[in-house]
């Protein structure tokens, strides 16, 4: 048996991750998608990562790495793994751009979204009037199963470290808190409500334990999580549940569906049903099956208080568990 080994070399390395001048790139770029060297350069720009400004982006998102001068690392690898969501949000976030335009659009579109669904009925569009408390403004009213379903939309920056975690965290706080201002609204304010919506909501007022409140935003990095009874899902939760394609779920492994799960009992959804699915949508459940909780104590010494973590771990092999799904 021969066994041949291959040595990677310095002069071999440049082959797999050469350095190259930033202005070949430009003028590559330019030329190969008709742009001009200006508009090229600036494109370029967003790509490239320098070291020492620290935290202007990253390598995931700036995947050309400054060697010196006007020279970049062309790694293919860093170029393959590029997030391109991730980039886009950054260069919203050092151009300060005002994303209220932004979250308007997107309320609209999400709103139509739900719209289309035949089995339960939203109103298509957003309700600004003068209430009893002052101004208020619903995103969404929804009438499900004899339930009145009331959302407040967010759009969200994804977090992908502890601050924006933490900004994006107070924000869905802020809608917690509106959520509950609007259900005491919609409770003593009915029928200015249904007049204003044109007969959407039924002559009698429902009781408050008929109203439900959910947090919907464009991110999954707070599906599931309830905040003092309220529930945060993302859009694909609602999408999912209530699309009129049929009452199962696919859960894709690589190209290949691995299975398909019922996400309802009967012919039609129930109340019952949605609820159970935004407590533990498909996207979610699978890991919080593996994600255990562990309490750790501290030894006490002397008469002070005791002290104690509380540790989330895995339980399983994430890998091993991954691809059972």
């Amino acid at each position: 048996m021969t066994c041949t080994i291959y040595i990677l070399t310095p002069d071999r390395f440049n082959y797999l991750c050469p350095v190259v001048d930033i202005d070949l790139l430009i003028k590559s770029f330019s030329r190969l998608y008709g742009k001009s060297l200006n508009t090229a350069a600036k494109l370029v720009e967003w790509f490239i990562y320098y070291p020492q400004r620290g935290k202007e982006g990253d390598l995931f998102s700036k995947p050309l790495v400054q060697i010196s001068g006007k020279r970049v690392l062309f790694a293919p690898n860093l170029i393959r793994q590029i997030n391109i969501t991730r980039m886009l949000e950054q260069i919203m976030l050092d151009y300060k751009i005002k994303r209220a335009a932004i979250g308007d659009e997107y309320e609209s579109y999400l709103r139509n979204k739900l719209s289309q669904s035949s089995l339960w009925n939203v109103y298509a569009d957003k309700i600004e009037f003068k209430s009893s408390i002052g101004n208020t403004d619903f995103d969404v009213i929804a009438l499900f199963d004899n339930h009145v379903v009331i959302i407040e939309i967010k759009h969200l920056v994804t977090p992908y470290d502890p601050k924006r975690y933490y900004e994006d965290r107070q924000e869905i706080k802020k809608a917690i808190k509106q959520l509950k201002l609007r259900k005491q609204v919609l409770l003593r304010d009915w029928a200015l409500i249904r007049d204003i919506t044109n007969g959407f909501l039924p002559p009698e007022p429902y009781p408050e334990e008929r109203i439900i409140q959910l947090v919907c935003t464009n991110i999954d990095s707070f599906t599931s999580l309830e905040i003092d009874g309220i529930r945060i899902v993302d859009e694909c939760v609602l999408i999912r549940f209530f699309s009129d394609n049929g009452q199962y779920v696919k859960i894709w492994s690589g190209s290949k569906i691995y299975k398909k799960e019922k996400i309802w009992e009967d012919s039609q959804p129930t109340i019952d049903d949605f609820k159970r699915y935004i407590a533990s949508p498909t996207a979610v459940k699978w890991y919080r099956e593996v994600v255990k909780r562990k309490n750790i104590t501290i030894p006490r010494y002397g008469e002070r208080e005791y002290l104690g973590t509380v540790n989330y771990i895995l339980d399983e092999d994430i890998v091993k568990f991954d691809r059972q799904i």
